[in-house]
């Protein structure tokens, strides 16, 4: 799988597209949901001529349960099942298994649920979802995860992350492993969790992008959290990101410009005034845990106190930090944003 970028916006709208063997997606792209095996009141023919839908959507956990997978490898895979000639992405079942809350229990090894079905048992573990996803032959699985509640405490998020971690790495293992059954390639994407807690989401993404995925899912999200909280997430993990490519800042520069914008706002948890220089205290304390040097700590807390009002920026990091932190301000989301704050 290949992604082309075409276009960016000022906005941090980007235009582009993902090549697969099934064809092109544009994106931005809408999917529409054929959870098992078809989009519902629409036919197949529809989907292609009318809509033009570049990709559809698949649901792990229904088409494991109902037509399963025998049927499913017996008729080629889900393309030929239902028709349909372009790509696929199917979820890795995680979400439908979080709203079974009163039938599932999660372990480190899986998650074991009741089919809503039936009532009877079943086991997902990291690597059976990669063999389930095999057996449809989506051009772009899943990996397994844990979606925690919108309202998850920050202990209970930062534990489910490292969960989900290790489920990926377990998945990417899996696929490694085995192989397409149907003739044409497929992609594996790790999932981005975290729920509302800006540190997470980044913790998550580094430590995804260390194993090496060829595409990243925003998880988790729209799971009962506020809307500001949602769009709040989305902004902290790609307003800095997105400036900081535009100005050709390397690989480690984009990691200090994320660091600090994580912690030039967390002082505030300790005084409201001087939280920049709480919130430089706080990486100090934190950051050598996750392998930061006294150099790369030092640069981060510059670029935090750069943030102080008014901003005095002196470097290409300060400056960015300071545009990204009033980005919003020339946004058409102003008003609602500022009165969150």
């Amino acid at each position: 799988m290949q992604f082309t970028l075409e276009s960016t916006d000022p906005s941090g709208a980007r235009a582009g597209f993902l090549e697969t063997s099934h064809g092109r997606i544009e994106t931005p792209i809408f999917m529409p949901v054929g959870t098992v095996g078809t989009v519902k009141a629409v036919w197949p023919r529809e989907l292609e001529s009318d809509i033009n839908a570049d990709i559809i959507l698949g649901n792990t956990y229904h088409l494991y349960l109902r037509p399963g997978m025998e049927v499913m490898e017996a008729a080629g895979g889900l393309h030929a099942f239902q028709g349909w000639n372009r790509p696929i992405l199917t979820d890795s079942g995680g979400y439908q298994v979080f709203s079974l809350a009163e039938r599932r229990k999660l372990t480190e090894e899986g998650v074991r649920f009741q089919s809503h079905i039936d009532g009877s048992y079943h086991q997902f573990t990291p690597e059976s979802v990669v063999d389930i996803q095999r057996s449809i032959g989506s051009d772009i699985m899943m990996v397994l995860d844990e979606c925690p509640p919108g309202d998850a405490t920050e202990t209970y998020a930062a534990n489910s992350n490292e969960l989900t971690v290790r489920w990926a790495e377990r998945c990417m293992k899996q696929f490694n492993a085995t192989t397409p059954l149907y003739g044409h390639d497929q992609s594996l994407f790790g999932i981005v969790q975290g729920v509302v807690y800006p540190e997470i989401r980044r913790r998550s993404a580094r430590q995804l992008v260390d194993l090496n995925f060829p595409g990243y899912a925003i998880g988790g999200l729209s799971v009962g959290e506020p809307a500001e909280q949602m769009y709040a997430m989305v902004d902290v993990v790609t307003e800095v990101e997105l400036i900081g490519w535009a100005e050709g800042l390397d690989d480690e520069g984009i990691l200090m410009l994320k660091t600090a914008a994580l912690f030039h706002d967390a002082g505030h948890t300790i005084a409201y005034d001087e939280h920049e220089y709480h919130g430089t205290e706080l990486a100090k304390k934190f950051l050598p845990d996750y392998g930061y040097s006294e150099e790369q700590i030092e640069k981060i807390c510059d670029i935090i106190m750069a943030t102080k009002l008014p901003p005095q920026p002196k470097d290409i990091f300060q400056e960015i930090i300071c545009d990204a932190d009033l980005d919003y301000l020339g946004r058409s989301d102003m008003i609602p944003v500022s009165n969150t704050l």
